[in-house]
């Protein structure tokens, strides 16, 4: 059975994807990203391969449908199973105290790749 990815997990995923193309790391981003994951049942192992793909060879803006597009061609054809319509995610939505965690591991994240938050205007 296939796990869903962490929120450590989708915080480096979004490091590996920001060292690429230099995206702002927002709460938003994450909660997308997140939402995706979990409803195409990526592994961290597998979309980090695809995003790590995506970048040696592709010029195109990578969005979470080419991770789970690579991640699907590249699984058994056994372990692809296609939802039964729209998903309905397992966990209710972020508490404001979660989003808000969230977002101090965002601006550490991004504190340690001087990656400016938007937080920072002057």
């Amino acid at each position: 059975m296939i796990r869903d990815m962490t929120r450590n997990e989708i915080l480096d995923l979004l490091s590996a994807v920001t060292a690429y193309d230099n995206r702002e790391p927002t709460e938003a981003l994450l909660a997308a990203w997140s939402a995706a994951a979990q409803i195409a049942r990526w592994t961290f192992v597998e979309a980090l391969a695809a995003v790590h793909h995506h970048y040696a060879t592709s010029t195109d803006y990578l969005m979470p449908g080419h991770v789970t597009h690579w991640i699907r061609a590249h699984r058994p054809p056994a372990a692809v199973a296609e939802p039964d319509g729209p998903q309905q995610l397992e966990q209710p939505p972020a508490s404001d105290e979660t989003r808000r965690r969230v977002m101090e591991l965002v601006r550490e994240i991004a504190a340690r790749r001087a990656i400016p938050t938007g937080d920072d205007a002057a």
